[in-house]
């Protein structure tokens, strides 16, 4: 199995919700089965929240480009920004 890194960034982000959750539920002196379920649903909830979340928001049609997108990824990476307002005056 490959792991590209938009995956592993992903699982590390499940993990890190998994851990606040357990640092919090061990704060209010839940026992090892509390902290495991509140872990479990909290890296597992927040992640389906904003799947459905972002599903939505590229479902709905105020979000689809009007004509030529003013930027894209490649010029954003490697640069190439043309100037569209000079503000200095001369």
């Amino acid at each position: 199995m490959t792991l590209d890194p938009l995956g592993a960034a992903y699982l590390v982000a499940i993990a890190a919700e998994a851990m606040t959750a357990a640092l919090a539920a061990g704060r209010r002196r839940l026992d090892w089965f509390g902290v495991a379920v509140l872990g479990c649903v909290t890296a597992l909830g927040g992640g389906t929240v904003r799947d459905e979340a972002n599903r939505k928001v590229m479902q709905d049609p105020r979000m689809k480009p009007e004509g030529d997108m003013p930027f894209d990824g490649k010029r954003m990476i490697f640069g190439g920004f043309e100037l569209l307002l000079d503000t200095d005056e001369e």
